[in-house]
């Protein structure tokens, strides 16, 4: 069975970047560009994980992961953070928030599918959502 995988990031090129190496290791691959409508579209969809930007104008991704994590129907949705923001703080953040796995930008798109694996499998292991990071460089 392919992987479904939700990608919210408002960068087009970033969109278009992880489709395409996704759909190349057999993912069935749905996008959002904001996280306004994400509860709907990860219920329409049903994803085994969800790829989260942070930085997004309007409501951002610590605001959609409250979300996320805030509804019966997306809250036990593995969440990979793929952000720029590789402090701390914003590391902090995202593992109290709920988040799964934390991935930076710029990401290794040969590592990209085995890092998403790895974020839903320790969703599975673990009771809650432990975070996983995996700082990336290409």
């Amino acid at each position: 069975m392919a992987l479904r995988v939700l990608v919210v990031d408002d960068d087009q090129d970033i969109r278009t970047v992880l489709r395409a190496t996704l759909e190349r290791h057999g993912c069935e691959v749905s996008e959002a560009k904001d996280g306004i409508a994400i509860a709907a579209t990860a219920r329409e969809c049903q994803p085994d994980v969800i790829v989260l930007d942070i930085k997004m104008p309007g409501v951002d991704g610590f605001e959609t992961l409250q979300a996320l994590q805030g509804s019966d129907s997306t809250r036990d949705i593995p969440v990979a953070m793929l952000t720029a923001m590789s402090d701390m703080s914003a590391i902090e953040r995202a593992i109290e928030g709920g988040a799964t796995g934390y991935l930076t930008k710029p990401f290794s798109v040969d590592h990209l599918y085995d890092q998403l694996e790895a974020v839903i499998a320790k969703a599975r292991e673990t009771s809650g959502h432990k975070l996983v990071a995996y700082p990336c460089v290409i």
